[in-house]
């Protein structure tokens, strides 16, 4: 019976190896799988950060030209309305120049 028995101990110690050695290789395969998908929750997050960038940019350029555009008949308007006040002014001073020559001349 001693043999029988040295004989089952073997056989479960074989069937624990075999276990272990399974265990590892899922082990190893899980790690595999886990690292995998590391790998491509980083390549996705990259891929969705450089989309999400260029839509910004695409968007801060748009809003860039709106302003630039704003800015462009802001200044237009101001400056017909410097040209206006200028030619007021113009026609003021040589009213006064006109003025002050015909009150000079008038008075020698």
């Amino acid at each position: 019976m001693s043999a029988e028995v040295i004989k089952n101990i073997r056989q479960t110690e074989q069937q624990a190896e075999e276990i272990r050695q399974d265990a590892m290789l899922k082990a190893r395969e899980i790690i595999e799988s886990a690292e995998k998908q590391g790998v491509d929750i980083l390549e996705d997050s990259a891929k969705d950060a450089a989309e999400e960038g260029k839509q910004l940019i695409a968007k801060k350029r748009s809003e860039a030209m709106q302003e630039i555009e704003r800015l462009k008949v802001e200044s237009e308007e101001r400056s017909i309305q410097l040209a206006a006040q200028a030619r007021a002014q113009k026609d003021r001073a040589s009213s006064f120049i006109m003025e002050r020559i015909v009150k000079f001349y008038g008075d020698n």
